[in-house]
């Protein structure tokens, strides 16, 4: 008869088996660092070893030197986005892929005044987070039905790169975020307005470039903005920046003349800069009153930025006639030599 293979029956002991559980290896380390301390000491190791192991969150808040609600410990920097200009992360234009939108050297743009002035370091718009975007290429043929034919013959009529719809993200944790936040609203605001009135009246929306995921996604592309929509949510807290400060001025308010009668009538000084707006409808004014401090205040210019927002802006690339006629050519853009500098063909 067949001998039938069975357990061993020297088995691991329970204490082994639990030795071996990361979780028990884990408050034994635990405990074995609290060596030489008070019995609390021992008791408050152990707690935090279990808080760690029933609560994952809490142990990647812990990492991250955060508290629950996402606040930063005393003494621990706040984590942060590299929020607008590529210069906090090290990175240039040329190398930094992250989706922008940007004004042409000498544009209309005023990087230096208004809300605009935000994004003066970029002269445009840096996508803080990774955008939705859709780009659709089109090829487009007429077709000729011949009398008793099964197929019809098509013909080759055009081909164009239709709008780019871009779905974003924004959000605001400081001030000055949220005028970062204020200046891209206005950025597309404008550009999507043509000017009307000064020497360039008349003219159309200017041009803006779309850049992105290295050379050869979006490549410089020119682009017109066709729509800007900007959503500004009622379940979110908002956070207000200042663009202008308050200003304080003190002017000197020139004394009025006195009537006659007042002055002979023996009045204090003080009642007679009282009196001074009634006594000028007299005639007779021979005296007159002090001159006096008048300080004026301005509260400056204060905006209210949602901390999360969301954008859609529809770009629609142009190309100059004098582009295409002396710079496209099928080879060399199927080839990738169309990009930023040379065209920025899409």
């Amino acid at each position: 008869m067949a001998k039938t293979r069975g357990t061993s029956s020297t088995g691991r002991s329970a204490a082994s088996t639990a030795a071996m559980n990361p979780m028990t290896r884990g408050l034994q380390n635990l405990a074995s660092t609290s060596k030489g301390g008070s019995i609390e000491d021992i008791k408050g190791i152990f707690k935090k070893g279990a808080d760690l192991l029933n609560n994952p969150s809490l142990a990647r808040l812990g990492l991250n030197k955060l508290v629950p609600g996402g606040f930063g410990k005393a003494g621990a920097e706040l984590p942060d986005i590299f929020f607008g200009s590529s210069g906090g992360s090290g990175l240039g234009a040329d190398n930094d892929w992250r989706v922008r939108v940007t004004a042409p050297g000498g544009s209309p743009f005023d990087f230096g005044n208004g809300p605009l002035s935000a994004l003066s370091e970029d002269k445009g718009v840096i996508f803080p987070y990774t955008p939705n975007i859709s780009v659709s290429h089109s090829a487009m043929y007429g077709n000729l039905a011949p009398t008793h034919s099964n197929y019809p013959s098509y013909f080759y009529q055009s081909s164009q790169v239709q709008a780019i719809s871009i779905s974003a993200d924004f959000t605001a944790q400081t001030a000055d975020q949220a005028a970062y936040v204020l200046g891209m609203i206005w950025f597309f605001r404008s550009a999507s307005k043509m000017f009307y009135g000064g020497p360039k009246a008349g003219n159309p929306p200017p041009v803006v470039y779309l850049d992105g995921y290295g050379d050869y996604y979006l490549p410089h592309v020119p682009c017109v903005v066709t729509s800007f929509t900007h959503t500004m949510p009622s379940n979110i807290d908002y956070i207000e920046c200042t663009l202008q400060q308050g200003t304080t001025t003190t002017t000197q308010a020139i004394g009025d003349l006195l009537p006659q009668q007042l002055q002979t009538a023996g009045l204090s000084s003080s009642s007679v800069v009282g009196l001074a707006g009634a006594a000028t409808t007299q005639t007779g004014a021979v005296v007159q009153t002090p001159t006096q401090n008048t300080t004026v205040t301005t509260t400056g210019k204060r905006a209210r930025i949602p901390t999360k927002s969301g954008i859609q802006v529809t770009l629609q690339p142009v190309y100059s006639r004098r582009n295409i006629a002396d710079k496209f050519t099928w080879e060399d853009f199927s080839s990738g030599g169309l990009l930023k500098g040379n065209g920025g063909f899409l």
